[in-house]
């Protein structure tokens, strides 16, 4: 599957589903995503710097599966040009880890986080999600 990103996000999707995680087909639509993206804007206008560094690692093995999974489809989103997936998957990652807490994977959801607000011109935030990322 090296290089073939739309066939990893297929493959990750089909195993969240089969551990209970509600996904999306792959071909998700930019207003879902759009939707997605503004639950977790107003999920990330409560939480400080602070808040995100204090949440505890998560400790539930099948939620932890699953952040992992929506990191890795975060990553070959982003390197398969897949902006509504990628979109979907940070956002689903970002809500699971103020929910259960993180794991390994979370830096790189803050990392995307940070490249979807350099994309609309919050270089402000996406510096912060950045810095985020490397402090995990």
């Amino acid at each position: 599957m090296e290089g073939d990103f739309h066939g990893c996000i297929e493959y990750a999707l089909k195993i969240l589903d089969s551990i209970g995680e509600s996904v999306p087909t792959s071909n998700v639509s930019m207003p879902r995503a759009m939707f997605s993206f503004a639950r977790v804007q107003i999920m990330l206008r409560n939480k400080t710097d602070e808040d995100w560094l204090s949440l505890p690692k998560c400790n539930d093995a099948i939620r932890t599966a699953a952040m992992i999974l929506w990191g890795e489809i975060c990553t070959a989103a982003l390197l398969g040009h897949k902006g509504e997936m990628l979109i979907l998957a940070t956002s689903r990652h970002l809500l699971m880890a103020s929910e259960y807490g993180w794991t390994e994977s979370f830096p790189c959801a803050f990392a995307c986080w940070g490249v979807l607000q350099a994309t609309m011109g919050n270089f402000h935030l996406a510096y912060r999600y950045a810095r985020l990322s490397v402090k995990f």
